[in-house]
């Protein structure tokens, strides 16, 4: 009858595969403690053990063994592999990728900024970039390469190319454009008019064999970098996480978990604040490793320069501060309330709460009005600034030192 009895009186199974798998991993624990407690009284009972046969009082342990036996932690440990295995499959299926972060805190060493140059054709550490990091979380409306200037007119948010001899624009596409990046002879942008997606183009212009820009990936963003053959970015069709993904489309991988705010790209490293954390500051490796925090501050609109993260300081009335890349020594650099600002060159451009264009030197402390034109979002391509009238949102641009009045961009 033993034999009958074992199949006859229970399941010998257990079916957790049905949401939520949390209330179902508990069950199986559940389940298999019911089933040892029922076997170690079944065990009692046939070799006659009662309460009363206890020659001498148990012991604290032994009283702590008794109630929490090795077959009770070791159910824990498997319902607990099982928990680990299931959320990582969801990750790997549903996230796309599986993104370590190890390591708090690294030692680091000099770091180029976002804003390292080389003739114009911006130079992160060993890797080409895109644009200006101080152009790109200013919308990325213009991008000097070479001998050419790449911006974004007002009419329909259309791309136009401008040689520095010449006063007749190329036009380069077709669709509404947004965060310009200019890599060899192509253009990256994202293309407002599906929704921001990124495309690319070439930077020669619309022609016969190019009619309209090339789709690199279908996911959503608004600010992206691209860098050597990396473009990185935030996924809005993925939580605000940050992505990365070749050129060609290929490789997309998630690089952090928790949604992202800001976003400035170096070489090496992705300086981010997060939405999870009052929008602190906190870095990663390119590879998606070694996370750290950058400071304490509520921040805004990252840029990198000479080794020092620069943001507006949202807990301390909208100051422009610098930390170091390790999160040392934040400091501000300057006392007034910023709108918008770009570093260039060991000059610092920015608007103030008037809407007017300043330049201030942080070295001498040297400090000029640029213009008194009401304005938002400095773009820098020498020897101009690209900015948007804060009223109609028509493109202008001024020389880097003020000289003459603002010309409106066709």
């Amino acid at each position: 009858m033993g034999v009958m009895q074992y199949y006859l009186t229970g399941a010998h199974w257990h079916i957790i595969n049905n949401p939520p798998i949390e209330y179902q991993l508990l069950r199986l624990v559940n389940t298999i403690q019911k089933k040892i407690n029922d076997l170690e009284e079944q065990r009692k009972a046939a070799d006659g053990e009662t309460v009363a046969d206890s020659k001498e009082p148990e012991s604290a342990w032994q009283k702590w063994k008794a109630q929490w036996p090795p077959a009770f932690w070791f159910t824990i440990f498997i319902a607990l592999a099982l928990f680990v295995g299931a959320w990582l499959y969801y990750e790997h299926v549903y996230r796309n990728s599986i993104t370590p972060v190890l390591g708090r805190v690294i030692p680091l060493g000099f770091q180029n900024g976002c804003v390292d140059r080389y003739s114009y054709g911006f130079v992160l550490g060993s890797s080409e970039s895109g644009n200006l990091g101080g152009n790109l979380v200013n919308d990325g409306l213009a991008v000097r390469k070479g001998d050419y200037i790449y911006y974004i007119s007002n009419h329909q948010g259309i791309i136009f190319r401008r040689g520095l001899d010449t006063t007749d624009p190329i036009r380069i596409n077709n669709e509404q454009a947004l965060s310009l990046n200019v890599i060899g002879d192509r253009v990256y942008y994202v293309n407002e008019s599906v929704g921001g997606q990124i495309y690319n183009i070439s930077a020669s212009g619309v022609s016969d064999e190019e009619t309209e820009g090339i789709k690199v990936l279908n996911d959503h963003t608004k600010a992206f970098y691209v860098v050597g053959n990396w473009i990185y970015y935030i996924n809005y069709s993925h939580e605000h996480r940050i992505y990365r993904v070749r050129t060609d489309g290929s490789e997309r991988t998630r690089l952090t978990i928790d949604p992202v705010e800001d976003l400035c790209v170096t070489d090496k490293w992705i300086f981010f604040t997060s939405v999870f954390d009052r929008n602190r500051i906190y870095r990663v490796g390119t590879n998606g490793q070694d996370f750290a925090s950058i400071g304490s501050d509520s921040a805004q609109t990252l840029q990198v320069d000479d080794g020092s993260v620069y943001y507006i300081n949202k807990d301390r009335d909208d100051y422009l501060y610098k930390a170091a890349i390790d999160g040392a020594d934040n400091v501000a650099v300057i006392r007034e309330r910023i709108l918008y600002y770009n570093v260039y060159e060991g000059w610092i451009y920015y608007v103030d709460e008037d809407k007017q264009i300043n330049k201030y030197n942080p070295e001498s402390g040297e400090k000029n009005k640029i213009t008194d034109h009401p304005a938002r979002l400095i773009n820098i391509a020498d020897p101009w600034i690209y900015f948007l009238d804060d009223y109609s949102g028509v493109l202008h641009r001024i020389d880097l030192d003020g000289e003459g009045p603002a010309q409106h961009v066709d």
